[in-house]
């Protein structure tokens, strides 16, 4: 009889990208649809002339990230999803996965 593997599934978010205003447009969106609110808001600075916001917010009890950055990326329409890892090694496990 073999063991039975389990395995912890990663918390996964749909993850809005912005030039800017994430926060406003998150908070603006929590106003309006019940059980929403913001839940966590953080800055980054990945070179000198860049500063990323994310936001991570909860519509409906259903939890979504927005980042904003007009000088990493060019704004497009895609939309994503963002894994929550536990650390950088879970990270390079899917990106090792997913860049092939």
């Amino acid at each position: 009889m073999s063991a039975i593997q389990t395995f912890s599934s990663p918390e996964i978010h749909l993850n809005f990208r912005f030039n800017e205003n994430n926060i406003a447009a998150a908070n603006h969106d929590v106003t309006i649809i019940p059980n929403s609110k913001i839940l966590h808001v953080s800055t980054m600075s990945p070179t000198p002339e860049t500063t990323v916001e994310m936001v991570q917010f909860a519509l409906a009890l259903k939890k979504y990230r927005a980042m904003s950055s007009s000088h990493l990326f060019e704004f497009n329409t895609v939309t994503s999803l963002m894994i929550q890892c536990k650390n950088q090694e879970e990270i390079n496990q899917y990106w090792e996965q997913w860049k092939n």
